[in-house]
């Protein structure tokens, strides 16, 4: 991990850095991703939100040896390895050599509506169960669109449970 300065105020403040491995993205954020802490990545359909986060996790494998889990809620497994080949990644090797643990979670808004109370705590234990399965450092999720916007819901779903799944940090919040 990289550990870069932040200038806040004339004083210097130590910001842990994970190392992404994308060319070009590390110089930019001079050193990487905020290590131990969420990034919210945003856009519209096709900018590249799961491709980013999928090289992320590949990288961080195969050149930090830092395990990962993508959670996708909807592209099914067999279409991410088949589009994801197309960049070079080899999914299902990093699977079989526990690198990678790739779920796929289908949530039916019919069956949220018809269950009244939604809470995410089933996905929670899922996802805790499979950050242990392959001991993963690097978490990502990769959500519908729609359920990306307005930013705000996902700050306030996400961020009670945020040290749990950012990358280097596995305590519960």
């Amino acid at each position: 991990m990289n550990q870069t300065h932040e200038q806040h105020d004339d004083r210097a403040v130590m910001v842990a850095k994970a190392r992404t491995g994308i060319t070009g993205l590390d110089e930019i954020t001079h050193g990487g991703l905020p290590a131990g802490r969420p990034t919210l990545v945003c856009g519209g359909p096709g900018c590249g939100k799961t491709v980013l986060a999928m090289e992320f996790l590949v990288r961080g494998a195969l050149e930090f040896d830092e395990p990962g889990l993508f959670v996708s809620f909807e592209e099914n497994i067999e279409d991410l390895h088949h589009n994801f080949r197309s960049f070079g990644f080899d999914l299902k090797a990093l699977i079989e050599q526990k690198k990678l643990y790739v779920s796929h979670v289908k949530l039916s808004r019919a069956e949220i509506v018809e269950a009244g109370a939604f809470t995410l705590d089933g996905l929670f234990v899922r996802l805790e169960q499979a950050i242990q399965q392959v001991g993963a450092k690097r978490v990502a999720l990769s959500t519908p669109w729609k359920s990306c916007s307005p930013v705000c819901r996902a700050r306030r779903t996400c961020a009670p449970r945020s040290r749990v799944y950012s990358s280097g940090s596995r305590r519960r919040a």
